[in-house]
């Protein structure tokens, strides 16, 4: 019958098409990495150039709509924050000294080391190459 025959190959198609062509091997858990696709789970830990869990097996975690805004304006809040500086009991006062920065913050360009992406002038730092990246 025609139609077991194009099941079966569609079935044929469809395996053949998920094998890898290079015959690379993944890292299990806690293996080597530097890149997700080197990793079985698909997730390559970078700071530690381990691979670990597959993100399924994470507890998944979701917010309510009110516990959302609480949390932002929480945040908001915190940026209006004062600082208080609390020196020995033999220290004078702090003065009431304030610095002007005349000049914005120089930041890396791409191919320059970095550390954070709050560094990079396009705020992208590759994680374990430790580059601004595009």
């Amino acid at each position: 019958s025609s139609i077991s025959m194009i099941i079966g190959l569609c079935l044929l198609f469809f395996m053949l098409s998920n094998v890898d062509a290079y015959g690379q091997k993944c890292s299990p858990v806690f293996g080597n990495c530097n890149m997700h696709t080197d990793c079985c789970s698909g997730r390559c830990l970078t700071y530690g150039s381990r691979c670990g869990y597959p993100a399924h097996r994470l507890k998944e975690t979701y917010l309510s709509a009110s516990e959302f805004q609480s949390i932002k304006k929480q945040r908001a809040h915190s940026n209006n924050d004062e600082v208080k500086v609390i020196g020995l009991p033999s220290e004078s006062e702090p003065s009431n000294i304030f610095f002007k920065i005349d000049s914005a913050a120089k930041c890396h360009n791409v191919g320059e080391p970095c550390s954070r992406g709050e560094e990079c002038c396009n705020l992208r730092c590759h994680s374990y190459m430790h580059r601004c990246v595009t």
